[in-house]
């Protein structure tokens, strides 16, 4: 898929007690960002009944997806804060000096995301549709990493995929740290805050994810509702009408 970053298909996995998440149903990725002709009409040729755009209003407003008219009422996103940057944007701000620095700032976003006011009505908004709708799905945001990396665990977790496995499809976007458009992108917004040169492992941090990432957010979960299954709880997600739709 040239142009689209990070763009796959992540059934496949077992679930609790017997059966897998369907295959070609369920699809994740980046935006489309310089996503040539054959590419935008494979993806639309899927036919998506949702698609998910985690990103910020401004994000989407700077670099909008190519879909067709008759997709509008498949689009689900959010209309808070319209400045917001994707995550590994935001990390160009005083302090960024080492990957170590880069981690900290990531899990602290990462133990946020579930609990945002903008996003946390909208991941409830997501589960209702998902439950009720039929065809396929695709989740996005800017790199397919971070803020997909969270609700498609949550996804997994309400389908009944264990976590080990949860944590494997979380961390093949370590390919995204290897895309040249999102270094090139970094290393723009580095230049743009008159941030010296930075070195290749400080990109390929930012452009990471990481096992730590993806627990904090799931510790503040446990922490803050007692358990993931009461945050699915508070969000409305059907989980038996889930799995029916999305398990085989």
């Amino acid at each position: 898929m040239n142009g689209l970053i990070n763009f796959r298909d992540f059934g496949g996995m077992a679930v609790a007690g017997a059966g897998t998440v369907r295959r070609d149903v369920l699809y994740r990725s980046g935006a489309f960002r310089q996503a040539d002709a054959v590419t935008v009409a494979a993806v639309v040729a899927l036919d998506f009944d949702a698609v998910v755009d985690l990103r910020y209003p401004d994000e989407r407003q700077l670099k909008p997806s190519p879909w067709p008219g008759h997709f509008a009422g498949r689009l689900l996103s959010h209309s808070g804060e319209g400045d917001a940057d994707a995550p590994h944007l935001m990390l160009f701000r005083p302090g960024l000096a080492a990957p170590g620095a880069v981690g900290e700032r990531y899990a602290a976003f990462y133990s946020e995301l579930p609990f945002d006011p903008d996003y946390q009505p909208l991941f409830a908004r997501v589960f209702a549709r998902l439950a009720a709708g039929q065809g396929r799905v695709l989740i996005h945001c800017s790199a397919g990493k971070d803020r997909t990396g969270i609700f498609c665990a949550l996804l997994l977790t309400a389908l009944g995929v264990a976590w080990p496995a949860i944590m494997d499809d979380y961390l093949i976007s370590r390919q995204a740290a290897e895309s040249i458009e999102l270094r090139d992108e970094v290393a723009a917004r580095a230049a743009h805050h008159e941030a010296a040169a930075l070195p290749e492992t400080l990109i390929s941090a930012v452009l990471g994810v990481d096992p730590a990432y993806l627990d904090a957010a799931f510790a503040a979960i446990r922490r803050r509702c007692g358990s993931v299954d009461a945050y699915l709880d508070d969000l409305g997600a059907d989980r038996a009408a889930l799995r029916r739709r999305f398990t085989s």
